[in-house]
């Protein structure tokens, strides 16, 4: 898929005009920290959890909606997130070694993972070394490896292992235009999570985050919607919040819908679409795309 993909179509559901697109995803998610019957009814028709024990699998198979999954976050031994309180021990799987990566790569696939996912927060406690880093891509194989990057030279430590994504837009500090250039050319995708450095309140976490989206945008950089649902006081469904900062960073709408419609780390179901009522303004569409709704492909009049 291109932003070309993701312009939509005229449709009618129901009598009511509008434009039918890819169903809608939050590219991060951690169920087990919110309730996930309130994504039921939402514009939002998949999401991808970032993170949690082996109970991940059965959370899955019983949401409202498609989800894909990374099971554990691979992490250095006493490394994030073993200190967090809302993390049970189980969601970490702690990698002593390099050689020890190829198994926690197969436990994850065991349940069912669409994606991996590797703990870079070097604030938070010691992280796997470069050596482990490659090792779990290497494992990793056809499915793609998300990191959580926090802290200096995190960033710079996902792209020497070849990490597919970052699970959020860094916001420790503002990257240096090489650093930004070489994420963008390598092909690395940038969850956004923007809106939970403050929810609705600007902070120097949300400016320095915003300030990076803008600069990896503008050199090509490819973002995905994500808003850390879990997280602190985040409402299930599309966040306003969010779509606002993505364009305040410089995302036209075709940009916006590429990162809400993008088959990572795979295509959901097709025979769901989101349904928008209404026409689309020219410009910013955060406030239109609030009355998204998911539907069924069978439910639209052409």
């Amino acid at each position: 898929m291109t932003p070309l993909d993701a312009t939509g179509a005229p449709a009618t559901h129901r009598g009511e005009a509008g434009t039918a697109y890819p169903v809608f995803v939050d590219h991060h998610v951690h169920l087990a920290l919110c309730d996930p019957a309130g994504l039921a009814g939402t514009g939002i028709g998949a999401v991808v959890d970032l993170g949690w024990g082996p109970e991940i699998a059965d959370l899955a198979r019983t949401a409202p909606v498609h989800v894909e999954f990374a099971g554990q976050f691979l992490t250095e031994p006493d490394g994030y997130p073993t200190s967090r309180p809302w993390a049970p021990r189980a969601a970490a799987r702690e990698l002593s070694h390099p050689r020890e990566a190829a198994a926690a790569v197969a436990e994850q696939r065991a349940l069912g993972a669409g994606v991996i996912k590797l703990a870079l927060n070097r604030e938070a406690g010691p992280v796997p070394d470069l050596a482990t880093c490659q090792a779990v891509v290497a494992a990793a194989d056809d499915l793609p490896v998300v990191a959580h990057v926090e802290g200096a030279g995190m960033v710079e430590l996902a792209l020497a292992a070849g990490v597919d994504t970052l699970a959020h837009a860094p916001w420790t500090h503002t990257l240096e235009a090489d650093v930004l250039a070489e994420c963008a050319g390598a092909g690395m995708r940038w969850i956004s999570t923007l809106d939970i450095h403050g929810r609705g309140t600007r902070t120097p976490e949300q400016a320095r985050a915003l300030a990076n989206v803008a600069a990896f945008a503008a050199v090509g950089g490819e973002l995905l919607y994500g808003t850390d649902l879990g997280n602190g006081p985040l409402l299930p469904g599309l966040n306003v919040r969010e779509l606002a900062l993505l364009e305040a960073a410089g995302l036209d709408p075709r940009a916006l819908l590429y990162a809400l419609t993008a088959p990572w780390p795979r295509a959901a179901p097709d025979h769901l679409v989101t349904f928008v009522p209404g026409q689309p303004p020219e410009d910013r569409l955060s406030g239109w795309l609030t009355g998204a709704r998911v539907v069924r492909r069978e439910e639209l009049e052409a």
